[in-house]
C-alpha cells in the first residue's frame, strides 16, 4: 500500500516500475521491449550510461528457485549493457522478472516498502518516454482489504 493507492511489489515490498516508450518519429512505434532500440531507455534512466541505469532503476532479478511460465508473468534473460534478451548462457546475463516479455524494475531512491518516488519519471510523467509504477486497480476490491 502506498499513499497513492495499491502497487505491485518485489518480494522486499519495494514498489515494481515498468518502463512505457513511444518513439519520437512520425510513426510513433512502441520502443519498449528489448528487441528495440534501447537508445531512449539508456538515455531517460541513465544518461546513456548501463551503469547509472543499473543503479537508478535495477532490474527486478528472479532468484534461481523462481518460475514463472505463463502468457503476462515470466522470468526472462537480459544483457544489462544492452538492455536486449541476452544469448543462452551468455556471460553476465540477468535473469530478470517481465511481464508481457518487458523486464521490470525498482527505483534506487525508493527507501522503503510503500514509496513511489519514481512514478512517472519520464517524458509526460512517464507516459511517452518513462517509468511507471504497476498501480493495483482497486474496482472490485472495495471493502476487502
Amino acid at each position: 500500500k502506498t499513499l497513492a493507492g495499491n502497487v505491485l511489489a518485489d518480494a522486499r515490498g519495494m514498489t515494481i516500475y515498468s518502463y512505457v516508450c513511444g518513439d519520437d518519429s512520425a510513426d510513433q512505434l512502441a520502443c519498449d521491449h528489448p528487441e528495440d532500440t534501447q537508445v531512449y531507455r539508456l538515455a531517460m534512466c541513465g544518461g546513456g550510461d548501463p551503469a547509472r541505469c543499473q543503479e537508478f532503476w535495477p532490474y527486478v532479478q528472479a532468484d534461481d528457485n523462481e518460475t514463472g511460465e505463463n502468457s503476462a508473468w515470466r522470468i526472462v534473460s537480459i544483457d544489462p549493457e544492452t538492455g536486449r534478451f541476452a544469448a543462452p548462457e551468455q556471460a553476465g546475463a540477468l535473469n530478470v522478472w517481465s511481464y508481457r516479455d518487458r523486464p521490470v524494475y525498482t527505483y534506487g531512491k525508493d527507501q522503503k516498502p510503500g514509496d513511489v518516488n519514481g512514478a512517472g519519471t519520464g517524458e509526460w510523467r512517464g507516459q511517452r518516454n518513462g517509468l511507471k509504477a504497476i498501480w493495483l486497480r482497486d474496482d472490485y476490491m472495495r471493502g476487502t482489504l
